[in-house]
């Protein structure tokens, strides 16, 4: 798949660069293809902002700039600057119209995740509830609504809607293992288990679940378990 999107990059830039008739989507489906490949995501910066200076009004720009930003941060870790970058894009593009598009769902989440990586966890609850609004059944916004809530210290509030993003979604591996964390951290040992186990039986691979579990058992006195669990953790991807 890595060498499917380097041939895809390959091909998008000839059409770019070499062609005199590159349009709007030829500079969205490069930067696109180059957001797949993470040593290429500064070079999908540089092609949106390209895009950017041709098409200043284009909403898609901002989005996918924010977008290269957003997936930036995560590699780089919670406190990167491309965060507030990311936020700042995903602003532009609202004040571009992005709001009456069917992009407006997932920019609302975006920039809800974003602030939350600036500190701003408080404006990140009305993005989440915006994007509720558009789609009620996310599980996802739901889950990490819950997560926001709980950790402002509104616990019965988050707790609720994490268990309403799993009640609504159980095969939500992100979602539980949310919940089971949280479980953990009021020595509700015994429901994270459940939750955490209730996750790898649907087949979810994350690491931070085993990662969890392996904790509950060294509480519990397994420790081959445990051992076995952090094993788990480390070989599976935590994003």
């Amino acid at each position: 798949r890595e060498q499917g999107f380097q041939t895809a990059s390959s091909a998008f830039y000839h059409a770019i660069f070499l062609s005199e008739e590159a349009n709007f989507n030829d500079y969205i489906d490069l930067a696109h293809a180059a957001n797949h490949q993470q040593d290429a995501r500064q070079w999908a910066v540089v092609v949106l902002t390209s895009l950017q200076a041709l098409w200043p009004e284009h909403s898609l720009a901002a989005f996918w700039r924010g977008n290269t930003y957003y997936r930036l941060a995560e590699a780089n870790g919670e406190n990167s600057a491309d965060y507030q970058l990311a936020v700042d894009e995903y602003q532009k593009a609202f004040s571009l119209g992005i709001g009456d598009t069917p992009f407006e769902l997932q920019t609302h989440v975006n920039l809800a995740d974003s602030l939350r990586g600036v500190g701003k966890p408080q404006v990140a609850l009305e993005h989440y509830r915006k994007a509720l609004l558009i789609n009620p059944n996310s599980s996802k916004t739901r889950g990490e609504l819950g997560s926001t809530l709980y950790r402002l210290g509104q616990t019965v509030e988050g707790l609720r809607e994490l268990k309403r993003a799993c009640e609504g979604n159980p095969r939500d591996g992100y979602a539980r293992t949310h919940l089971a964390s949280l479980y953990m951290e009021q020595n509700k040992f015994g429901e994270a288990e459940d939750e955490l186990r209730a996750v790898i039986d649907t087949g979810f691979i994350f690491g931070r679940t085993y990662f969890l579990l392996a904790k509950v058992m060294m509480k519990a006195g397994k420790f081959e378990s445990a051992a076995e669990n952090y094993s788990l953790a480390v070989q599976n991807n935590w994003s």
